[in-house]
């Protein structure tokens, strides 16, 4: 990083002697605020592939990642048993209406976050993406992932904006830890929405987790209703009752009856 002078010592950095313009990168005491910003996400992403490093920084507690989980498989005996009890539903919902969502943000040189202002932004959410299972699968994302950064750097003109690259490298890092699983989970099929925040989610919370005694963070997405195009019913007790439910749900939301499938699973599993 280059010597810094005048405003950008105040934002990235102080002297550690005076007369010194220069910055010492171990020493997080020394940084100035921006310059803190990527060294809590460096130490973030440290703790994401060596369980030995600290934790998630508070430094860097908002800035958080959240999926939403979806199968190709609507109709698994295995997800009936292990999410839904076998009386749950599973929603089946067109693709293309995921491609382009959003969810709110609060930039902080607004100040502290408000629920009720209208100072929120939208950011995207990444469109549905492949989780991978096992190593092999492991190793060609992240050397996909070095590839494109040594692309990057490359490429990249003399002088980088350091910070703002650094969050976008930790940014992409965590995305693609968030595509990755045990072999073991294979069967589930799975694709994600990813919703990366380098701001403030507006979060709501809700219990659960860690033993089902803990508070579970999220963030709500919001989709059109023409996006659901399914319900499966699952194989639990009172098919016929649930289905009435869910059709009075459907036309009571505007979702409109006759414009999502409603269909009741094949797999014969009983409690």
């Amino acid at each position: 990083m280059p010597d810094l002078t005048g405003e950008d010592l105040v934002k990235y950095g102080t002297l550690n002697r005076p007369g010194e313009c220069k910055l010492d990168h171990n020493n997080p005491d020394a940084l100035g605020p921006a310059h803190r910003a990527v060294y809590a996400a460096a130490m973030s992403l440290a703790a994401l592939v060596d369980r030995s490093k600290p934790q998630m920084p508070m430094e860097w507690k908002w800035a958080n990642g959240y999926v939403t989980c979806f199968t190709s498989k609507p109709d698994s005996l295995g997800q009936w048993r292990g999410y839904a009890g076998g009386d749950g539903f599973a929603i089946g919902f067109r693709r293309e209406c995921l491609e382009e969502l959003t969810v709110p943000c609060w930039d902080y040189r607004n100040g502290d976050v408000d629920r009720l202002s209208d100072k929120w932004f939208e950011i995207p959410v990444s469109p549905p993406q492949r989780v991978q299972y096992g190593n092999e699968k492991r190793e060609i994302s992240l050397s996909d992932a070095e590839e494109a950064l040594r692309y990057f750097i490359s490429s990249a003109e003399a002088i980088v904006p350091y910070v703002k690259f650094s969050i976008s490298v930790f940014t992409a890092a965590l995305r693609i830890c968030m595509t990755m699983k045990d072999e073991a989970f294979k069967e589930e099929a799975e694709w994600r929405l990813i919703a990366m925040q380098p701001y403030s989610a507006k979060l709501n919370f809700r219990p659960g987790g860690y033993g089902n005694g803990g508070i579970v963070p999220y963030t709500e997405i919001t989709y059109p209703t023409d996006a659901v195009q399914r319900i499966v019913i699952g194989p639990g007790n009172s098919p016929e009752l649930r289905e009435r439910a869910v059709r009075q749900m459907l036309e009571t939301y505007g979702f409109g009856i006759n414009r999502v499938e409603v269909v009741h699973s094949k797999v014969p599993f009983r409690d």
